[in-house]
C-alpha cells in the first residue's frame, strides 16, 4: 500500500498540542492499555474549539510503524460510518507513532466488560454496530484485528470501531477470493484458517467477532470441551448475565457466536446474516418473557400442594423440549427405547446442577441455569405413577453417583424427564456392544464403586433423610459418563421409607416389580422388598462386569431363551449368572468366568476380594447380604490391590523384596506405602545404610560413617546429632590428616545408570547456608592416583556434599575404595567436621547432559570455522580498524563472518597489568604467536588483566566475551586448581566466578563454566569476562581490570600469547 505524505499533511498534529491535551500522556488519563499501545483520553484544542480526544499512543515493542500508521490514517479518512470513529489527526514527530480520534462517550468496550450495570440489551446494540462497521468496511478491506480493545463507545452507546493498523485491502470483486497476507495476528483466538494458509477473506473477520461476542457475553475466549468442540456461549456465560437475558434472545446470541467459529469459512455467516440475527435478538431483549402458570397435577397425577411448591424450579415448557427435539421426529437423536417411553438427546436450558450449594437446593431462589445436551425421556401414559416416582424421587437427591434430574414438564398430555447426559450410555449396550473392551480391569472395579457409592447414598436414612430402595438395579439403568463415571438411574419402582416406619427395614409390595433375571428371590417368594433386594442386583451387575456378559445372555442357558422371553416371564433362570458364578467358585474355577480381554491384568487378591463380596451379594437370604457401606469398603480394597499391582509395582524396583528384609518392613504391606517409604528413605542392616528411590525408580544408596575404616582412631569421636539419618556420626579432629579408608561393597544400586559418589559431611562450628559452591579442596586416592574434589556444595540446610567420581553401574554389586586424605587448611581451617557417610547418588538428566558437554570440551574444538577467524579487512576499513599508535604492539581487528561484529585481538603486553616487570613476568618469542612477543607467567598468586580499548574498536549495541589465549609450559605449576577472577572495575559487586586452566574432571565443574577450549591454531582459551558494549563505556573507552587469583600457591608457566574480544 503506498502513502502520498502531502495528501495527509493537513491531519498532521504537533507533539507539543497532544502532549497538552493529555496531560503529558499522564496515568490518570490512560483509559486502557491494549495490545499494540495505550488510549489517553483528553481535550485538545487545535486549528478550532477545544474538543474531546482519543490519543492512541502505538508502541514500537508491538511491532506498530510507518505501514501501521499510515494504513490507519489512510482508511479512516477514506470512510465514514456512524459506527467508525472519527479521526481528528496524527503526529509521527521524534519517533512517535499517535492517531487522535474525536470522542464524547464512555470510552473503551473492554473497560466495561466486568461492570454488571453494563446491561444485556447495551451489549447487544454494540455488537450489532460493530456489525454495521464491519459490513461498511468490507467491500474495500478486511479489518484483521477486531478485539474489545479496539471499540469505543459513545454516549449513545454505540459502538465506534478504529484499530485498522493490521487492515489489508479486499476489493468487492474479489469477494470470493484470497488475499495472502503476512500481517495479520495469529493468536489462538484468531482464524485457525489463517494460520494454516495465511489466506484472507472477510469471514477473517467473522472468525473475530464471534471471539467477540464470547468476550462480551461471557468475559472470556470460546473453550473447547473434552469432544473438540467449542464450548456453547449459553454454557459459558457470565452468571449475572443469565438472570438477565431473555432465553430465546440467548440461543439467537449463542447459535450466532457458534456459527462465526466454525472452522469452515464457507459455513461462517456473513456480516448482512449477522446483522438480521443480532437486530432479531435485541428485539427479543426488548420483550418481557412469556411465563406459564406453574402447576404439576391433574387427574392422572397428584402432588401434594408442598410437593409442587419444592419442584416449580424444576418445570420446563412443553415448549421449548418441542423446539428442541423436533417434536420428536428426528430418529439420529435417539438414545435408547425402554418399556414406557423414548430416550432422546437434545440441546436444552436447564439447572445448573454442578453451580447449586446445598443452601440453594433448600432455598430454590434464583437458582443458575445453563444450556446444553441433555437426555429427555418421553412417557407414554401407562407409565405415570413411574413418572411421579421419578420426580419426586431424584428431587431430592444430589449425589455424583445418582443420575440428576435436570428438569421435567407436564402439559399437553406429555410427560417428560429431562436427565443429565452420560454420554458413553448403558452399562448393558457397552457389555452388549462391547464397548467396554478395552476398559481396564482397575477402571471397571471403579464403575462397580460408582455404583456402591450410589447404593449406599439411597438407602442411608441418616440425619432426617428418607431411605430409597431402587427396586430395579440392574445393567440398563446404569449409566456411564465420558470419563466411565456410573450413574445410577430409572427410579420408576422405586419407593421411599414409608414416613414414620424409620426403624422398619422391610415393606410388603403389592405387585412383584423390576427384571426377572435380576429380582432378588427373597422379595420374589414372600413379597416383602428391602434394601437387601437392591443388594442382590447389584451382585449380578457386579459378575456382569467381571464377565463382560448380560446375566440373561443365551450363553449361561443351553437352550438359548431370548432376551426379551427371559426378562418379562422366565423366573427360572437357574443356569443364569447368579448360580453359574456360584457354582465356578465353589468348584475354584472362577477365572473362567473372567472377560477374556482383562485376564492378564488382574492382580489375585484384587479378584478374590472382588468376587468374595460379589457372592456375598448374592445370598439366597437378604438378612446374610452385606448393606452397601459394607460392599464399598471390599471394593475399595480391590482397587487397592489392583493399583498396587498395576501402578505401585511397576515403580518398585525389582529387587524390592530383598530390600524389605534387610529394612523390616512387612512384605504384605501396600505397595504403595512401600513405594512411599522408599521415596522417603530407609534405614538398612542394623541402621548403617540408607537407601531411597528418586523421581524416575532409581535407587540411591547411602553407606554410614561407622562402615569406615580410620587409620588415626585418636581423631575420631562417634558422636548422636539429631539431623543425621544415621545413629552415630564420625567427629573428625584433624582436617589436615583425616586417613578415612572406604571398601564398599554396593548391593542394591541400580544397573546401567550413572552415580556419582559423594562424601556427605558438616563443619562442626556453625556455617552459614549457601547456593554458592565453597572452596574445600579434598585430597584423596583412588588407586594410585592422587585426585583433588576442590568444592563442597550444601545439600540441604543441615549437610554438604562433596563428589569424588562418577561411574556407570553395571554389575549388582560394585567394589567401591577410596583413602580420604585432608581438606585445605587455609579454607577449612584447624576446626572438626561430621562425616555422615559415603552416598552414591544417581546423576539426573540435567547433570548427565553437563558431563557429555564437558566430554566435548576436552575434545580439540571443531567449531564453526568461521568463528573466531580474523579476515584481513579492505585497505579501506584501516582508518578504523587498523593499527593504532595508542598502542606499543600490533593489534589485530576484523569484522566476525557470522554476525559481521568487530572483534580485536590484543598482544599480551597491552592486557597483561604490569607486564614489563622482570620478576613476574618473561619476555620471550615463539614463532606460532600471530604476535612477536608473548609473556610467561613467573611465579605469582594473582595474575592481573587491566588495559583500555578505544571504543570505535568493538561494535557498539553487542554483547562480548573477553578470552585469555594461552599455553602451557612444560614447567608449568599451580594451574590445575581452579583460579578465582574478580572484575575490579566494580568494588560493590563482591560475585566470584571461576576458571581453570586445565579441563577438570566433571565432578570438579560445579557452576564453573570457564573452562580451557583447545583452539584451532594450537592454541588454548579461556572465557575471562562478559561484558555490554553498551553498558561498560567510559571516556569513550572500554576498561578491562580482572584479577585471576589462585587458590592454591603460586602459579607459574602459563604463555599468554593476548585477549581476543568476540561477539557472544
Amino acid at each position: 500500500m503506498s502513502f502520498s505524505l502531502e495528501e495527509f499533511a493537513p491531519l498532521r498534529i504537533p507533539l507539543e498540542d497532544i502532549s497538552l491535551a493529555t496531560n503529558n500522556f499522564a496515568d490518570e488519563n490512560i483509559l486502557v492499555h491494549g495490545g499494540d499501545g495505550k488510549l489517553y483520553k483528553g481535550q485538545l484544542s487545535w486549528q478550532g474549539p477545544l474538543i474531546d480526544i482519543v490519543a492512541r499512543r502505538l508502541e514500537g515493542v508491538y511491532g506498530q510503524g510507518e505501514i501501521e500508521l499510515w494504513t490507519e490514517v489512510s482508511m479512516l479518512s477514506s470512510h465514514e460510518h456512524k459506527n467508525l470513529v472519527s479521526i481528528v489527526g496524527f503526529c509521527d514527530e521524534n519517533g512517535e507513532k499517535i492517531i487522535v480520534y474525536q470522542h464524547t462517550g464512555h470510552g473503551c468496550l473492554l473497560q466495561h466488560i466486568p461492570d454488571r450495570e453494563f446491561t444485556c440489551s447495551q451489549r447487544i446494540q454494540i455488537c450489532l454496530g460493530v456489525a454495521h462497521a464491519l459490513k461498511s468496511i468490507h467491500n474495500d478491506f478486511v479489518h484483521g484485528d477486531i478485539n474489545v480493545s479496539n471499540i469505543l463507545i459513545d454516549n449513545d452507546w454505540e459502538a465506534k470501531v478504529f484499530g485498522f493498523g493490521l487492515s489489508t485491502k479486499y476489493p468487492g470483486n474479489w469477494e470470493h477470493r484470497l488475499l495472502f497476507s503476512h500481517y495479520f495476528d495469529t493468536s489462538p483466538d484468531r482464524d485457525p484458517v489463517y494460520t494454516n494458509t495465511l489466506g484472507v477473506t472477510p469471514k477473517y473477520d467473522v472468525y473475530s467477532f464471534g471471539v467477540l461476542l464470547y468476550d462480551v457475553f461471557c468475559g472470556k475466549k470460546p473453550s473447547v470441551t473434552s469432544y473438540g468442540e467449542v464450548e456453547k456461549l449459553d454454557q459459558m456465560i457470565d452468571g449475572d448475565l443469565r438472570k438477565q437475558i431473555h432465553t430465546q434472545s440467548l440461543t439467537v446470541l449463542s447459535k450466532t457466536a457458534y456459527d462465526c467459529l466454525n472452522q469452515r469459512r464457507v459455513y461462517r455467516p456473513s456480516m448482512d446474516q449477522i446483522i438480521k440475527e443480532l437486530e432479531n435478538a435485541l428485539e427479543l431483549q426488548k420483550e418481557p418473557e412469556n411465563l406459564e402458570p406453574s402447576t404439576v397435577a391433574d387427574e392422572a397425577i397428584s402432588f401434594s400442594i408442598t410437593a409442587k411448591e419444592k419442584l416449580e424450579h424444576l418445570r420446563i415448557p412443553i415448549s421449548e423440549i418441542m423446539s428442541a427435539t423436533n417434536n420428536f421426529d428426528d430418529d439420529k437423536f435417539k438414545l435408547g427405547q425402554g418399556g414406557y417411553g423414548t430416550v432422546v438427546k437434545a440441546e436444552l436450558e436447564h439447572l445448573d446442577i454442578q453451580n447449586i450449594s446445598p443452601a440453594d437446593w433448600i432455598d430454590k431462589k434464583e437458582l443458575p441455569r445453563k444450556r446444553s445436551f441433555v437426555a429427555i425421556k418421553r412417557i407414554i401414559k401407562e407409565g405415570a405413577e413411574g413418572f411421579r416416582a421419578e420426580i419426586e424421587i431424584l428431587a431430592s437427591c444430589n449425589h455424583p453417583n445418582i443420575v440428576a434430574l435436570l428438569g421435567f414438564s407436564f402439559e399437553d398430555d406429555e410427560m417428560i424427564l429431562v436427565f443429565e447426559l452420560a454420554s458413553n450410555g448403558s452399562l448393558d449396550d457397552c457389555l452388549k456392544e462391547n464397548k467396554m473392551a478395552n476398559v481396564t480391569w482397575a477402571k471397571r472395579i471403579q464403575i462397580c464403586l460408582d455404583i456402591a457409592h450410589g447404593l449406599k447414598y439411597l438407602h442411608d436414612n441418616s440425619e432426617g433423610k428418607r431411605m430409597i430402595v431402587h427396586r430395579d438395579v440392574k445393567s440398563a439403568n446404569i449409566l456411564l459418563d465420558e470419563k466411565w463415571n456410573a450413574k445410577v438411574a430409572d427410579f420408576g419402582f422405586s419407593k421411599f421409607n414409608p414416613v414414620g416406619n424409620t426403624l422398619k427395614s422391610a415393606f410388603l409390595s403389592k405387585h412383584i416389580v423390576g427384571t426377572s433375571v435380576y429380582k432378588d428371590p427373597d422379595y420374589v417368594s414372600s413379597g416383602t422388598y428391602a434394601k437387601a433386594s437392591d443388594i442382590y442386583s447389584f451382585g449380578l451387575v457386579l459378575f456382569e462386569i467381571l464377565s463382560g456378559k448380560l446375566a440373561f445372555d443365551s450363553i449361561y442357558n443351553d437352550e438359548g431363551i431370548a432376551i426379551v422371553a427371559r426378562q418379562q416371564g422366565c423366573d427360572n433362570h437357574s443356569h443364569s449368572l447368579g448360580p453359574l458364578a456360584k457354582e465356578c467358585f465353589k468348584e475354584g474355577k472362577l477365572d473362567e468366568l473372567v472377560f477374556e480381554g482383562i485376564k492378564g491384568q488382574i492382580e489375585p487378591e484384587s479378584l478374590a476380594t472382588f468376587a468374595d463380596i460379589a457372592l456375598k451379594c448374592l445370598k439366597d437370604k437378604g438378612v446374610e447380604r452385606p448393606e452397601a457401606a459394607e460392599v464399598v469398603t471390599q471394593l475399595k480394597k480391590a482397587v487397592v490391590f489392583q493399583e498396587d499391582y498395576e501402578i505401585w509395582e511397576p515403580k518398585l524396583p525389582r529387587d524390592y523384596e530383598e530390600i524389605l528384609r534387610f529394612s523390616g518392613i512387612d512384605k504384605n504391606t501396600k505397595k504403595k506405602d512401600i513405594y512411599e517409604k522408599l521415596c522417603k528413605g530407609l534405614l538398612l542392616r542394623d541402621r548403617e545404610m540408607y537407601l531411597s528411590l528418586g523421581s524416575n525408580g532409581e535407587k540411591h544408596y547411602m553407606v554410614s560413617a561407622q562402615k569406615l575404616s580410620y587409620k588415626n582412631r585418636w581423631a575420631v569421636n562417634w558422636r548422636h546429632i539429631p539431623e543425621s539419618r544415621f545413629k552415630n556420626v564420625a567427629e573428625m579432629l584433624t582436617l589436615s590428616n583425616l586417613n578415612i579408608t572406604s571398601k564398599i561393597r554396593t548391593r542394591f544400586l541400580s544397573l546401567r545408570v550413572n552415580y556419582g559418589v559423594h562424601l556427605v559431611f558438616k563443619f562442626c562450628g556453625p556455617q552459614k547456608f549457601s547456593a554458592k559452591p565453597i572452596y574445600v579442596n579434598l585430597t584423596y586416592k583412588m588407586g594410585s592416583e592422587t585426585l583433588h574434589a576442590y568444592f563442597a556444595t550444601w545439600r540441604d540446610e543441615e549437610w554438604m556434599t562433596i563428589e569424588l567420581c562418577r561411574f556407570l553401574n553395571h554389575k549388582q554389586d560394585t567394589d567401591f575404595e577410596v583413602l580420604l586424605e585432608s581438606f585445605s587448611s587455609s579454607y577449612c581451617g584447624r576446626g572438626a567436621i561430621y562425616v555422615e557417610g559415603i552416598e552414591f547418588r544417581v546423576i539426573d538428566y540435567v547433570k548427565q547432559e553437563e558431563i557429555k558437554k564437558i566430554e566435548q570440551v576436552q575434545q580439540v574444538l571443531k567449531s564453526n570455522p568461521n568463528e573466531g577467524q580474523l579476515q584481513q579487512l579492505p585497505s579501506d576499513s584501516e582508518e578504523t580498524l587498523g593499527r593504532s599508535d595508542d598502542y606499543k604492539d600490533i593489534k589485530l581487528s576484523s569484522l566476525n563472518e557470522i554476525n559481521q561484529k568487530k572483534q580485536l585481538l590484543l598482544p599480551a603486553k597491552e592486557a597483561l597489568h604490569d607486564s614489563s616487570n622482570v620478576k613476574k613476568f618473561h619476555i620471550k618469542t615463539l614463532a606460532e604467536s600471530r604476535f612477536q612477543e608473548v609473556i610467561e607467567l613467573q611465579p605469582q598468586q594473582v595474575l592481573g588483566i587491566k588495559c583500555k580499548i578505544q571504543s570505535q574498536m568493538l561494535s557498539p549495541d553487542t554483547k562480548y566475551s573477553c578470552y585469555l589465549v594461552f599455553k602451557l609450559s612444560e614447567k608449568c605449576r599451580g594451574l590445575h586448581c581452579p583460579v578465582r577472577v574478580r572484575d575490579q572495575r566494580s568494588r560493590k559487586n563482591k560475585e566470584v566466578k571461576y576458571l581453570y586452566f586445565r579441563s577438570p574432571n566433571p565432578w570438579n565443574l560445579h557452576d564453573v563454566n570457564h573452562i580451557p577450549k583447545q583452539r584451532d591454531d594450537g592454541w588454548t582459551e579461556v572465557t575471562v569476562w562478559n561484558f555490554d558494549s553498551n553498558n561498560n563505556l567510559r571516556n569513550d573507552c572500554y576498561g578491562v581490570n580482572l584479577k585471576l587469583i589462585s587458590y592454591e600457591g603460586n602459579m607459574a608457566g602459563l604463555i599468554v600469547s593476548g585477549l581476543e574480544f568476540r561477539p557472544m
